[in-house]
């Protein structure tokens, strides 16, 4: 008779989860996990074959956890949503900095990585801007680069923001952008002061 498998698949992801979001998934291997759930590597080349099919679900559960984030923003009364997304994206970016830097510090390439405009959330976040489709558009790729800075410096430990400081810069770029996008297409003096 067989012996019985002591380590469950979710055991093995589990950990290799919490690995990465402690060192990142560059200090993923079957060895560490191996030591960490006390067992051979066995039980990891059997449920996932390879590594890279382990690295893809590290992925996967760390795009639910950033999602998360995502969706308990859309509940925020208090800001406008692409607001709300915005400050949800920094903390993601504070609280799971290795997480962070798998899904959105990648080369635009890698198979791991996700950017802007394949983010399930993107089509939500544009239907929220008050402005012509390619307007959005151009807003949102501009609040995104400065979205995307601020989680970055914040991620890499270069800048710590308090949430008001964080919520000024979004507020203070995000009408900046509208007044400049309504200024090019003639709706508004461009020497009004405001």
């Amino acid at each position: 008779m067989p012996n019985k498998i002591k380590v469950t698949k979710e055991d093995i992801l589990n950990c290799a989860l919490k690995i990465t979001k402690k060192t990142g998934i560059g200090n993923v291997n079957a060895r560490i996990i191996a030591k960490e759930l006390n067992c051979s590597i066995q039980p990891i080349y059997y449920y996932f074959e390879t590594m890279d099919n382990l690295r893809k679900q590290i992925v996967h559960e760390a795009r639910k956890i950033y999602n998360s984030y995502i969706e308990d923003s859309k509940k925020d009364p208090d800001n406008p949503a692409f607001k709300a997304v915005g400050i949800a994206y920094i903390k993601f970016a504070s609280l799971e900095p290795n997480l962070f830097q798998l899904l959105f510090m990648s080369k635009a390439d890698n198979e791991f990585g996700i950017s802007a405009k394949i983010d399930e959330n993107y089509d939500y976040i544009l239907s929220t801007i008050d402005a012509p489709k390619e307007d959005a558009k151009r807003i949102y790729e501009a609040i995104w680069i400065t979205t995307h800075g601020m989680a970055t410096m914040i991620a890499t430990g270069f800048m710590k923001p308090t949430p008001g400081e964080i919520s000024d810069i979004l507020t203070f770029v995000f009408k900046g952008l509208v007044l400049s996008t309504k200024q090019e297409n003639g709706g508004v003096n461009k020497n009004a002061e405001n």
